[in-house]
């Protein structure tokens, strides 16, 4: 396994650090920020996109267990992406499927 900024994701699931990306409508920018988590071995634990009103994209995506310095890292590696407009990141709860 891949290690990324020197240690692996943290085991715990107490936050999840967040994204929101703002992009523009175009078939490439999903694979390219689905690719740049596989490229990291990450899963993300939330992955949604959405059409916005503006016709462009709003994906939100959430992984639990990142370290503050690691989720800094992905908002930047995100907002190098060809057509990303914006970046926002932020640390939360965890999102979990009740049963």
């Amino acid at each position: 396994m891949t290690a990324f900024l020197g240690a692996l994701p943290h085991s715990s699931s107490d936050s999840a650090t967040s994204f929101r990306v703002q992009a523009a409508d175009s078939p490439s920018v999903l694979p390219r920020i689905v690719g740049l988590f596989s490229k990291l071995t990450l899963v993300p634990d939330v992955f949604h996109a959405q059409r916005a009103a503006d016709g462009g994209l709003e994906v939100e995506i959430a992984v639990a267990g990142l370290s503050r310095e690691q989720g800094e890292h992905i908002a930047a590696a995100l907002r190098q992406i060809i057509e990303v407009e914006t970046v926002l990141v932020g640390l939360e709860k965890p999102v979990r499927a009740s049963a």
